[in-house]
């Protein structure tokens, strides 16, 4: 005789997340990825102007062989596999749907708060005066000529610096 054992399988319905290695892409498409997900990267840690150079450093890093190269291609990859993710979890619970629905009826709200006691024009108005109010101050104490002077200062004692150990080590 002989035993014969059988398996049963359930599935259970969930959204198909594909785990499969990211496919090699061109190196246009690398550049893309990686230059999108360092800025998305620089965005969330310190606003646009690290998002802007995070992002170009990240694609033109992607260009290049060795491992910074690598560490770029990798960020890329790491950016589709996050999207990807995000992309099945909004599919099951339709996140992205319900907080459109929350966002429209908070600004139908808004509108009416505005409508009502008139905000949005005095917060216009007090966006106005501190603007006015900074830039007499700013003109007054000549802020923008002191702080070119002291950049100035600055980046000359460090071109001194570093211009002296140069010169000391083609002395020795």
């Amino acid at each position: 005789m002989s035993e014969t054992m059988t398996e049963t399988t359930t599935t259970v319905n969930e959204p198909k997340v594909v785990e499969e290695p990211i496919a090699k892409a061109s190196a246009d498409a690398t550049m893309l990825r990686s230059g999108v997900t360092g800025a998305v990267v620089g965005f969330f840690c310190g606003g646009p102007l690290l998002s802007a150079l995070l992002g170009f450093l990240a694609a033109y890093a992607s260009q290049k062989e060795g491992t910074p190269g690598d560490y770029a291609r990798s960020l890329g990859d790491f950016g589709i596999s996050v999207r990807d993710k995000a992309a099945a979890i909004d599919e099951k619970h339709h996140i992205a749907e319900r907080s459109t629905k929350v966002a429209s009826e908070a600004w139908d709200k808004a509108k009416q708060y505005d409508g009502k006691y008139n905000a949005m024009d005095k917060a216009r108005d007090t966006a106005v005066s501190v603007w006015v109010r900074f830039t007499t101050y700013v003109r007054e104490k000549r802020l923008l000529e002191r702080g070119v002077e002291v950049t100035g200062m600055g980046y000359e004692y460090v071109a001194y610096k570093v211009g002296t150990k140069e010169a000391s080590k083609k002395v020795d």
